[in-house]
């Protein structure tokens, strides 16, 4: 299966970094951090075993 890497701005890169240093809720820094990790090239295979979250969970956060 080919590994489709998610393609973020300069911009988005930034306030995800925000999000991973400073938000309060673990919710939004793990969705910002696989967001980040889904731009480096990661498989969702990996985060699904890296954030102990559901296959369809990682998909839909890469989707919004």
């Amino acid at each position: 299966m080919k590994k489709k890497k998610l393609e973020l701005t300069k911009e988005d890169i930034s306030i995800l970094d925000g999000m991973v240093k400073n938000s309060n809720s673990y919710f939004i820094r793990q969705k910002a951090k696989s967001l980040l990790l889904l731009h480096e090239g990661k498989m969702i295979k990996e985060l699904v075993e890296i954030f102990k979250v559901n296959r369809n969970t990682l998909g839909g956060w890469r989707k919004e």
